[in-house]
């Protein structure tokens, strides 16, 4: 579902500043939304007030939580919590490294922590210790006392960036200045914007349909990584159109779906624009040994100049019936635009492809909130 202005940091081994301590907080409403991703949580209240947290055991009967809060306002920064059984009291201080990136923090603790909880306000998105715990593999916590004894605790932070998209998605900040991980040239009062991310990991799809030229698809698996891209595959999405893979894919996600043991398609995001984005999806099949990986394009239904195109906007993809649903807005509020279905399907030879379904379209853009599976249909390939 994931940071530090006074947060003072200290980005090498040299003397630290000490951070302004902040008052607690009132305990968040009633959670509505709650998304994990790793070994980090994103929950939300009913006011959209979120928090990103992650909790290590320390042996058998101790703890470590850290937690980042964010408000819903545009110009809200950011509080950094850290809570133990192991917390230091007044004169002592709390750390927060992240080796791999030779970063470290420093915290005083100025005022007795109420239930283990010392914490640090003030955080904004673009700041050295969000780019280090952002490019992180690890990070350590260390409770110091004030006689100098030390507790260091690892931290995961698998997981963190993908629930601070998450975060960004659930308060509409996708797309502008202030989001933490997808960010846009939009200001941050400029309204908002979801694209209903959602974390996932590898299941198993069963088949709900039935066609002979249909490609089935067995499982699904979330990718995080860009790592986890084969580079053929990330060739053949980079070369035309040129995809930025590493921004887009650690920020939004993508998603492998398996045909077989040898072959598959890699749904990879391209481009995010202020109100939608676009994918390209590659497919892979390993032969001889050998990776093969080609982009797959989109062929307009025949009502006008034919068309091909590897991008497609805002796809939906159904892995137990090989249907993808694209719907492109025709302006931001959504109140009109084309709704277009693919089905994946063998084509002649061993290659698969897009073939479209169905195209409806609703030109009138009258402000009226229209579900575009309503919208009227122009074309269906079964007539």
């Amino acid at each position: 579902m994931t940071t530090a202005a006074v947060f003072r940091r200290l980005l090498c081994a040299a003397g630290a500043l000490p951070l302004a301590l902040l008052p607690f907080s009132a305990p968040l409403g009633a959670t509505e939304v709650v998304l994990q991703d790793g070994a980090w949580t994103l929950s939300c209240d009913a006011e959209a007030q979120c928090t990103a947290e992650t909790f290590v055991s320390v042996g058998e009967r101790d703890y470590l939580r850290l937690a980042l809060e964010r408000p819903l306002a545009p110009a809200a920064d950011m509080v950094l919590e850290f809570q133990s059984s192991l917390t230091p009291p007044v004169g002592g201080k709390v750390r927060l490294w992240v080796p791999s990136q030779d970063y470290r923090m420093v915290g005083d603790i100025t005022r007795e922590p109420d239930e283990g909880k010392v914490r640090f306000g003030g955080i904004v998105p673009d700041e050295p210790m969000m780019r280090a715990l952002k490019a992180g593999d690890a990070a350590t916590a260390v409770l110091e006392l004030a006689s100098g004894t030390k507790v260091e605790i690892p931290v995961p932070l698998d997981g963190f960036t993908p629930v601070l998209a998450l975060m960004d998605d659930h308060q509409g900040r996708v797309g502008r200045q202030d989001a933490l991980i997808i960010s846009g040239p939009r200001p941050a009062d400029s309204g908002s914007f979801q694209l209903a991310l959602r974390p996932g990991g590898t299941e198993t799809i069963q088949s709900s349909v039935s066609d002979d030229r249909r490609v089935r698809i067995i499982e699904r698996r979330a990718v995080t990584d860009l790592a986890e891209v084969p580079d053929r595959v990330r060739e053949a999405a980079t070369s035309d159109p040129v995809c930025p893979l590493s921004d887009t894919l650690p920020a939004l996600g993508a998603t492998y779906y398996g045909i077989n043991e040898t072959s598959g398609i890699w749904e990879l995001p391209c481009f995010l624009g202020a109100y939608q984005g676009t994918s390209v999806y590659v497919y892979s099949v390993l032969i001889d040994g050998d990776l093969n990986a080609a982009l797959l394009h989109f062929q307009g239904p025949p009502t006008g100049e034919p068309t091909e195109d590897p991008e497609i906007i805002s796809p939906s993809f159904d892995p137990a019936t090989s249907v993808l649903t694209s719907f492109a807005r025709a302006r931001g509020i959504g109140d009109c635009g084309r709704l277009v279905t693919y089905e994946l399907v063998y084509l002649e030879g061993e290659s698969i492809g897009w073939e479209a379904l169905t195209l409806r379209e609703k030109k009138d853009c009258n402000g009226v909130d229209d579900a575009p599976e309503s919208y009227p249909l122009i074309w269906s390939r079964d007539g």
